[in-house]
Order: C-alpha cells, then structure tokens, then sequence
C-alpha cells in the first residue's frame, strides 16, 4: 500500500512538474510592428526569409514566414520586427497545378524603446501620429493612414449640409483648412463617397467627382477639383454629390468656375501673368492655391480665351507621395480565374477565400442600396452588397500615371484573354451566346458573362469583361 501511494505521489509530481516546466517554457513571440516607433529603438540585424507557393496557397506560405521571422527576433535577442520589403517574383516551374511564385520577405529585427506620448487636441495623450512600417502585421502593404471605413449606406443619407462656398488661402475649402483632421473634415462635410490609397504614406478621400481631399499622418494637406489617378471610365461611375458637384465655388468669394482671366484680374486684384501650365499661382506664408485655367481660340478671330476650370490647394512643404505598384497583380488575377472556374463547374464562389486572396482593394467607392465597388489593380474591380458578390468587372484601364515599376499584366478568364481577336475567342464561345450592347453575352446558370471587343482596332481585340453573379 505504501509502494503503490508513493508511486502515485511521485506520479503526480512528475505530471505537475511536466505541467509547470511546458508553462515556464512558452515562448510568447515578438510583434512584428504596424508603425515605426517614435523613440530611438536599436536595430540589432536585418533579415530575410524565403518560400515557394502557388497562388492559392499564399496565405499559408505567407503566415509561414511571418512566424520565421519572429522565431529569427528570438535568436538574435530581439523583442520586435520591422518588415521593410517584400519581394513576389515568377518562377518558371509548372505543373498540373500551375505555376508557383517566390515570396520573400525582409526585415529589421530591433529592440524596442520607450514610446514618447503626444498629446492629441484634446489634450489627451496618445501615440496615434506615427509613421506606418511598409508592411503590416499580416505581411500586406500597409495603409497610408488610420484605417477609415466608408458608410456602406448611401452617402447623401444625413449628409451635414454645406453652404459656404469659398475657396481662399485664408479660409480653405468651405471652410475646411489645410492640417485639419480627417475626423474634423468629415463632421463638417459627412463621409466621403471614394476612398483611395494608391499612394504610400497618403490617404485620398472624393466627395462626387469634383473634390478630393489629401491626408498625411491624419493631416489634411491638399485640396483639389480634379484627380490625376482614375480613369475616365471609373471617374463616371462616382455618384454625383448635390453642393460637390454643382461647382459652386469660388476663389476668395469672388470668381467660379468659367470666369474669364479677364474678369479674374481686377477681381482678385492680380497682374501676374499665366505661368507655362496656364495657372495662376496664389501663394501665403505656408499654403499654395493654384487657379488652372482652359484655353480657347476663337476660329475666325484667332483670339485666345482663358476661362478659369479648377483648383488646387496645398501646404507649402507638400510633397505628393509616390504611387505603390501593384505588386500583387498576378495574384488577384489569378484568384478571379479561379472564382471563375468555379462558376463555369456550377460552383458557388467562397467569398471570403476570395476577398483573403485580393488582400486590400486599392480604392473603394461607395453606390446607393449598400453596394460598395473596389478596385484592386490596374484591370480588376468587384461590385459588392455587403458581403455578397454582385460583379466581377475586368478592365483595360482603372488607374492612370501608373507606377513605373509595375509589371504589365493582362487578365484571363479561361479561354478570354485580353487583347485576344473576336475570331480568335469565337471558337470558344457557347451556342447560347448572342451579341447585346456591341458585345458578346454568355448566359449561364447563376451567372452571365459579358465580353466587350474594340471594333475600332484590328482583330477586334477583347478589352473589358463583365461576370455578373445571381
């Protein structure tokens, strides 16, 4: 009896010991950051980890490595992880899956320091006003700002009414000043329709098609009636804002939209000439205002006309941020094959699998009855009803002054490849399939396929697709 009682003692012992030594043990990794520090932190050795995934598992190739590099912060005595670059290249390796790509990630492995409080305008301290690392937590390109999330509801609904209309050095948009907050500009004109962050370090916010709004570090720092960055096509989709679009402003109170150069002068009491860009140049202590002005001539007269067009508004030290490149285009290309095969085989698309493998859409605009449109890349916009899919839409153009460094990419859905001849895709097209609004319309069950061709260009190359799902 005693033998059996000190066998079990000894038993539990072991098991409690086992128990205590696993809780002793475990490791807590270090924080990969989502913001640079704001305090002088220690870099102790910059990094890199390397993996092989095709693109359906590149999410698990990606988690893979973000672990490596923590478990790298341990070795080397590290307690944080700054990820700098990432690296997604072809490698030409097929097989009955498809290709495979080379992910790479690298980083600086630090010793964090003391955070420094910043007192916000109310007085109350916070470390919100940092600087975003180039790559988040999750290994994706990080956003320029704090996240801000568009209304899905329609954004004239409760919409503060806006009166003033006048644009000034003195008094900024409506009322609205350049190093506002982003919190101070949407109290006083509502949520934004368009939301864009094509560029690093920089959020980009449009109230209908003719405002559009710089952030910095949650600082507004330009203002202006155009936008250089979307094209055309996507630009028509906006819905119009009643006061954004009406084009009620006007400089210093004084002159709108149209007035003649020769009205602007003695108005604004100026005698500056139009520099080589046809602008008039205002300029303060610390802000910019640049009035742009159309030419004309008149066809019999000869006579030039100058009529004042648009506007822009920035801080003195303003400089743009440059445009990220679409580094995951291949990628979200091939995640929409995907999504579309599985239509083709009379499955239904995992919504969620999809929006994981598209990571962040580059630019979201906001349409009546809850539907939000997203745009991912240079071709690739997807129309959604809160968390349905409505439509796939594949495009020759999205984005204009596109990033030099991005790669030429062309999109497919099975055998419609863009830039491919009307007799080339005739042969695959169903016996179902009949032209409807200068393109070819592919019914099918739970979906319809629309395919648009340039008739203006030899072979009629396909330039546009349509998937929209029922």
């Amino acid at each position: 009896m005693h033998v059996f009682l000190k066998i079990v003692t000894f038993s539990c012992f072991l098991l409690f010991s086992l128990f205590a030594f696993s809780a002793v043990e475990e490791v807590v990794l270090p924080p990969i950051l989502d913001y640079y520090p704001n305090c002088e932190y220690q870099i102790i050795k910059e990094t890199s980890v390397i993996g092989m995934a095709k693109a359906q598992q590149m999410a698990k190739t990606t988690k893979r490595l973000l672990n490596q590099l923590q478990q790298k912060a341990i070795d080397a005595g590290a307690n944080g992880v700054i990820i700098i670059d990432k690296k997604i290249e072809d490698i030409n390796v097929l097989d009955e899956k498809g290709g495979q790509q080379q992910i790479r990630f690298f980083a600086k492995l630090i010793v964090q320091c003391q955070q420094k409080k910043v007192a916000d305008e109310m007085g109350t301290p916070n470390v919100i006003h940092q600087r975003f690392t180039a790559y988040n937590h999750d290994g994706v390109k990080a956003k320029s700002m704090m996240t801000f999330k568009l209304t899905s509801a329609d954004s004239r609904v409760g919409r503060p009414e806006v009166i003033n209309t006048e644009v000034s050095l003195a008094n900024g948009l409506y009322g609205v000043k350049l190093g506002d907050s982003y919190q101070q500009v949407i109290k006083k004109f509502g949520e934004p329709n368009v939301q864009l962050t094509l560029l690093a370090d920089e959020l980009i916010i449009g109230y209908g098609r003719h405002h559009w709004l710089h952030f910095q570090l949650d600082k507004l720092v330009k203002v202006q009636s155009t936008l250089p960055y979307l094209s055309a096509s996507i630009l028509n989709k906006i819905p119009l804002l009643d006061f954004f679009d009406a084009n009620a402003w006007k400089i210093n109170n004084k002159v709108g939209r149209k007035a003649l150069l020769k009205d602007v002068y003695p108005a604004l009491a100026l005698d500056k000439p139009l520099n080589e860009k046809n602008q008039l140049v205002l300029n303060s202590q610390d802000k910019v205002l640049t009035l742009n002005f159309i030419a004309s001539k008149n066809s019999h007269t000869n006579e030039k006309k100058y009529t004042l067009g648009g506007f822009s508004m920035e801080q003195s030290n303003y400089k743009e941020s440059r445009m990220l490149p679409f580094d995951d285009q291949v990628i979200q290309n091939e995640a929409i094959t995907q999504a579309y095969l599985a239509l083709v085989s009379n499955k239904e698309i995992n919504v969620n699998n999809l929006a994981e493998q598209l990571g962040e859409a580059k630019g979201r605009i906001v349409l009546p009855r809850g539907i939000t449109i997203n745009l991912y890349n240079q071709h690739l916009m997807l129309k959604v009803n809160t968390t349905e899919l409505v439509e796939i839409h594949l495009l020759e153009e999205v984005f204009i002054n596109d990033n030099a460094n991005s790669k030429a990419t062309i999109w497919a859905l099975g055998d419609f490849i863009q830039g491919g001849s009307f007799e080339q895709l005739q042969k695959s097209f169903p016996d179902d399939a009949y032209e409807s609004n200068y393109g070819i319309e592919i019914p099918s069950v739970g979906y319809s396929l629309f395919l648009l061709f340039d008739d203006y260009n030899k072979g009629k190359p396909l330039y546009e697709a349509v998937i929209s799902i029922y």
